[in-house]
């Protein structure tokens, strides 16, 4: 069963990975090293993909807050938001990039 799908998921990463330009990812990378806090989002099955990408963060060393957790700490410019949004449009996230924008901190969104 595994390998009827190995090709499906292989050929879905190789598509979205070819949309974005080698500018845009190596400016997502930019946005991670320079921030002194890296504040991670996202809502339902993206949620959790966004979770795993949080954790993954911290185990590279940076310093990783979940938007809700008990000990998140505020945020301030010098900070990242990193949203993950099927839709775009929902609107808790939307109100978490609208309050980076008054702090002038950079948003980095992964959607669909």
């Amino acid at each position: 069963m595994f390998n009827k799908y190995t090709s499906e998921i292989l050929k879905e990463l190789q598509e979205c990975l070819s949309r974005g330009s080698t500018v845009e990812f190596t400016t997502i990378c930019q946005y991670i090293d320079r921030a002194e806090k890296i504040f991670v989002a996202g809502m339902g099955r993206t949620g959790y993909v966004m979770r795993g990408f949080a954790m993954r963060l911290a185990q590279a060393g940076y310093e990783v807050y979940w938007i809700g957790d008990t000990n998140t700490t505020a945020a301030r410019k010098g900070d990242l938001l990193i949203i993950g949004s099927g839709s775009g449009e929902t609107e808790t996230l939307r109100g978490y990039t609208k309050k980076a924008k008054e702090l002038q901190i950079p948003i980095v969104v992964f959607t669909t």
